[in-house]
């Protein structure tokens, strides 16, 4: 009887084994297979981000408020409604609190125009100055990033 039960009990080692190495493996190869994620985003101006590799980060939080017609930062003919959405920007390299920001806007992903909402905690960062532009009355800073 005390061999069944140490075979049973190897088995349950052997098999709790091969998922744990074999999850492990499969999430360390994906990591390493991902391609770099670039975003254009619209912050509006004057928050006084950051920019560069030990700059800010934008982190999304929340579902977007809602859909942006985002001409007059994107060519006339760009009718792709995009989302604006909440981010806390932090400075990994400061002792100031981080600030949350309604209002970010991304215009494009991998350089396709962006329509949905970027998923909840994704961090971008290594943020470029891009320039500024207007949306009807209202003012942005336009930046490029790179997901972390």
């Amino acid at each position: 009887m005390h061999a069944d039960r140490r075979f049973a009990l190897g088995v349950l080692v052997a098999v709790a084994l091969a998922a744990g190495v074999l999850g492990f493996s499969r999430d360390v190869r994906s990591a390493h297979a991902q391609a770099a994620v670039d975003f254009v985003l619209l912050v509006p101006a004057g928050v006084g981000l950051t920019p560069g590799a030990t700059g800010d980060i934008a982190i999304f939080i929340g579902k977007s408020a809602g859909n942006v017609d985002a001409r007059g930062c994107v060519p006339a003919t760009d009718t792709t409604l995009r989302p604006s959405q909440t981010a806390v920007f932090v400075d990994p390299g400061s002792t100031v609190r981080a600030s949350k920001l309604s209002g970010v806007i991304t215009l494009s992903v991998n350089g396709t125009a962006q329509a949905d909402d970027v998923p909840n905690g994704t961090r971008v960062g290594t943020l470029v100055a891009l320039g500024n532009c207007a949306i009807g009355t209202d003012s942005y800073d336009r930046f490029s990033g790179t997901a972390e």
